[in-house]
């Protein structure tokens, strides 16, 4: 019998691609939030201006490879836990 190619290879390399975009969208978030978190420890107005830098490139990955509900949710939480736990340890009193 003739060997048989394996079945869809090109759905796992999707799957795969789809994979590492999430994770670097996670990335991307954590990163970012905690740019805005120490912008946001020296102005108040840190927080505001990299939220307007993070959305629009969120919105593009995750449009543009949609990884799954899970993912496009995960990226504004991780934003948002990265941006306010740093500024409360930093000013405690506030």
């Amino acid at each position: 019998m003739l060997d048989r190619p394996p079945k869809k290879p090109i759905a796992r390399r999707r799957v795969a691609l789809r994979l590492v975009l999430a994770a670097g969208l996670v990335a991307y978030s954590a990163l970012v939030g905690l740019a805005a978190a120490l912008a946001c420890s020296v102005k108040v107005t840190g927080l505001p201006l990299l939220a307007i830098v993070y959305v629009p490139v969120w919105l593009y990955v995750t449009l543009l490879s949609w990884p799954g509900p899970r993912v496009f949710l995960l990226g504004p939480a991780v934003f948002g836990v990265s941006s306010v736990v740093p500024v409360y340890v930093l000013n405690p009193f506030l």
